[in-house]
Order: C-alpha cells, then structure tokens, then sequence
C-alpha cells in the first residue's frame, strides 16, 4: 500500500511494507511525471508516515477491503 505527499508542484509516494499485520518499513519514491519532493519535505513525509503508519494502514484496510468511506487528512504542517 502507499500513500502520496505533494508540495508545491512537487509529489513523491512511500510504499507501506506490512509483516503479520505490523509496519516493517517504509519506503520513499517517485511518481512517473512528477518532480519529486525536495529533500527537506521528503524527510517530513517520511517522519509523517513513520508516525502515522498504523492509521494509513487502517484506512487503506478500511477503505480498499472493507470498501468503507473514509476521511482524508490534509497535514499542513510539521510534526
């Protein structure tokens, strides 16, 4: 599963890697047509998904398998 940031006309995703229902990791990478993040944001998106894994994982869970409605967040700021 992944999960997309963007600033500016920049965007980069990080893939979540799950083992045995636990984040394992996080991987950063580019988006095919897009600038990818700078690196000082690209630190912040990767802190965000390190600190909101479970919650991205939950939602990913709740919206693709359960096909629940989900909320989505828009995080302005840092962590």
């Amino acid at each position: 599963m992944h999960v997309h940031g963007r600033y500016g006309e920049c965007e980069s995703k990080i893939e979540i890697l799950v083992k045995n229902g636990v984040v394992s990791g996080i991987k950063l990478q580019n988006v095919a047509g897009k600038k990818p993040l700078p690196a000082a944001q690209a630190r912040e998106f990767k802190k965000l998904a390190t600190v909101l894994g479970d919650e991205i994982v939950q939602s990913w869970v709740n919206y693709f398998v359960y096909h629940k409605k989900i909320v989505t967040k828009k995080i302005a700021g840092k962590l």
